[in-house]
């Protein structure tokens, strides 16, 4: 009987050996396999964030990263500097040079290197110009009011006028002002800005112009 016992014992301890060592049980869900074959990423050149058209300060960036042991961290830099969100945040390795500024969309750089009133439009009696984030409405005809409406963002001003003529619009390109508006109506006529984005807006004038100031 003891003979039947050591053959049993000896039996399993074969049958346990031939379990390769070097991987885990398949039944043992606790381990996990791993590899030395490194992974391949393309090298980072350069990543631009566009932020929506009511961002107006930057406070903070934050970037996630992986380390050489496979964990994950971040890593924050706190701002608290004035933007503008028609130019686009970019993320590069590379040299800062003329190629980071080249790929900023052209109505961003026009927008930030005007110095002088350009004209917009000219309609019989107002005309329009524009100078960075200011627009002037020139007219000898009394203003009324101005007001915002959002969705999109649109500026209206009414003047007193006494005029027959059918509504006016003029499409603006690579400007804070994409279009223009002019309606008759009963006593006055109204001009509506519409904008690219959202904006606050101040109003004064001087003389025979209206001025608007964005930011």
């Amino acid at each position: 009987m003891l003979k039947y016992i050591v053959i049993f014992l000896l039996s399993i301890a074969v049958m346990d050996a031939r379990v390769n060592p070097f991987f885990p049980p398949k039944d043992d869900q606790s381990l996990t396999i791993t590899t030395n074959t490194p992974e391949v990423h393309e090298p980072l050149r350069q990543a631009t964030l566009s932020l929506p058209s009511s961002a107006r300060i930057i406070k903070e960036v934050t970037v996630e990263y992986i380390n050489l042991d496979g964990s994950t961290e971040r890593k924050s830099i706190t701002l608290d500097n004035s933007i503008d969100w028609h130019i686009p945040l970019v993320l590069s390795q590379a040299n800062v040079n003329n190629t980071v500024m080249n790929n900023v969309p052209a109505v961003s750089r026009q927008i930030k290197q005007e110095t002088q009133y350009r004209e917009l439009a000219d309609f019989k009696f107002i005309s329009f110009d524009s100078k960075g984030k200011t627009i002037k409405l020139n007219t000898k005809d009394k203003y009324i009011r101005n007001f915002l409406i959002v969705n999109p963002y649109r500026i209206v001003i009414d003047f007193k006028g006494e005029y027959s003529f059918r509504s006016f619009s003029k499409l603006i390109l690579n400007n804070i002002i994409k279009s223009i508006h002019i309606g008759n109506h009963n006593g006055f006529y109204r001009v509506v800005l519409e904008l690219d984005g959202q904006y606050k807006y101040s109003f004064s004038q001087e003389g025979n112009s209206c001025i608007l100031h964005l930011n």
